[in-house]
């Protein structure tokens, strides 16, 4: 009898402990559903946040910039007693004028101007103060030091804007905020250096919008700009000529010279993409770059041709044609000698000739 009730007894204590170490199992198994649950209610809760936080609280608000930073915001007269006054002035189609400082490649700077105001700047000079960043800077050190966010809003004059950031923006235009300044980083992704840097105040970075430059809203505001259409090509002109050289030169080969046929026959082609664009020419019907060529009287050992259409502006042709493969080539081929740049309402060609000897 003794021996069948402990039988009994550890029996029962055995069905105890299996059933405690069931509940405790199931327990733990709720305990981590719910954590997932928990951490993934406050990961929504972060991206939701994001949507509705202003850049501003970004950490890296806090860097002391120095230099180009600090004209922004300046008047002319202060822009003057800094950087003295510029070679030339040409027009955007975004209504500030750019003061172009081009005496020296090194210290290359194109500064916008509105009212009286220093609104937005663009440096590609090597030795251009731009601190904390640098040309040259490796992009390590950009994505060490700053958390570039795909997705950017703000609100300004009542109004609330967002910039969604694709991921080969990120890779090569990162946008970050410093202050009340907002820069684009425009990256060789060649070398995986900063090539240039893009500075814009507030009202600047909403008229440019530099992201999704395909969506319509943006191709009709830029067509309802109201600024002399050639004027505004011979500046965009002049600005590809400086910077194409400047790029040529940070890789030691030798500038190229310009060639007024060369442009005629450049801004031909343009105006023939925009027409077969619009629909009033077949590009079936576009002529061989060597016919060309001849019929304005150009016998040379070598040529080619790059093309753009739906970019900002000369800074960001160049650095597009940087980043393509195709274009680099033609840009940075140290046989060729001359080229002429034409545009045509947003349409852009540049030829590249190796003149014979």
């Amino acid at each position: 009898m003794k021996g069948g009730i402990s039988l009994k007894t550890s029996i029962r204590v055995m069905v105890i402990i299996l059933i405690l170490t069931a509940i405790g199992f199931f327990m733990t198994i709720r305990e981590d559903h719910d954590e997932v649950v928990r951490n993934q209610n406050r990961k929504n809760s972060n991206d939701v946040q994001l949507l509705e936080q202003p850049p501003s609280k970004n950490k890296s608000t806090t860097i002391q910039t120095e230099g180009l930073f600090n004209l922004i915001g300046n008047t002319t007269k202060e822009l003057e007693a800094e950087l003295g006054k510029p070679e030339r002035v040409d027009l955007s189609a975004y209504g500030y004028k750019w003061w172009i400082y081009n005496s020296n490649a090194d210290k290359y700077v194109q500064v916008g101007v509105l009212a009286d105001k220093v609104v937005t700047i663009f440096a590609i000079g090597k030795d251009v103060n731009i601190r904390p960043f640098y040309i040259g800077e490796p992009i390590s050190e950009i994505y060490a030091n700053y958390f570039i966010e795909s997705i950017v809003s703000l609100n300004y004059d009542d109004n609330s804007y967002y910039f969604e950031l694709s991921e080969e923006d990120i890779n090569s235009r990162p946008l970050i905020q410093l202050g009340n300044v907002f820069v684009q980083l425009y990256i060789d992704k060649f070398s995986g250096k900063v090539s240039s840097v893009r500075l814009m105040d507030v009202p600047t970075l909403i008229k440019l919008h530099p992201f999704n430059l395909a969506n319509k809203e943006l191709k009709a505001a830029k067509g309802n700009t109201k600024v002399d259409q050639e004027k505004l090509a011979m500046s965009n002109e002049k600005q590809l000529f400086d910077l194409v050289n400047i790029v040529r030169m940070r890789l030691n080969l030798k500038p190229l010279l310009w060639d007024e046929k060369a442009m005629m026959v450049a801004s031909e082609h343009s105006k023939n993409m925009y027409e077969s664009r619009e629909g009033s020419k077949q590009a079936d019907h576009f002529e061989d770059l060597s016919d060309r060529l001849i019929a304005a009287e150009l016998n040379v050992q070598m040529a080619e041709e790059n093309v753009a259409t739906d970019y900002l502006d000369a800074p960001a042709i160049v650095e597009g044609w940087m980043n393509s493969e195709a274009y680099r080539e033609k840009l940075l081929n140290n046989d060729f000698t001359h080229t002429g740049i034409g545009i045509y309402k947003g349409y852009y060609t540049q030829i590249l000739l190796q003149m014979l000897k």
